[in-house]
């Protein structure tokens, strides 16, 4: 950034484009701020997506049923919930490497699902 004329003291205020701009030209520039979008995107949905499924693990915890809820959507819209599986007082808090997958149907393929989490998360969001 010093190298920039008239920011050899730092004087000036200058974003990351306008160094890649200056070294790199236009093109450049562009491809570094359309490059930054996407990481930028990927670590807020990656965020969203952590969230929803934290909150839908605080649900089941809270939930004297052990279970959380959501809209499934197949070829009608239906409410749906998953019921965490019962795990004995001696393996608390120790990593069980069952196969759960929340919200899972078995008898094929299941819609797209709206879980309780996401909502929630989103309403914190909005």
């Amino acid at each position: 950034m010093a190298r920039i004329r008239g920011n050899h003291s730092f004087d000036r205020r200058l974003e990351f484009s306008c160094v890649v701009e200056a070294f790199m030209g236009k093109i450049w520039k562009r491809i570094a701020l359309v490059m930054l979008v996407i990481c930028l995107y990927s670590q807020i949905l990656s965020g969203i997506v952590a969230t929803a499924q934290i909150l839908d693990s605080f649900i089941v915890f809270v939930n004297p049923q052990r279970a959380t809820y959501a809209l499934q959507f197949n070829q009608e819209i239906e409410f749906v919930n998953w019921t965490a599986p019962p795990i004995p007082h001696e393996q608390l808090g120790v990593c069980n490497r069952t196969r759960e997958i929340p919200f899972e149907d078995e008898g094929g393929p299941g819609g797209p699902v709206i879980s309780m989490g996401y909502v929630l998360t989103m309403l914190v969001l909005i």
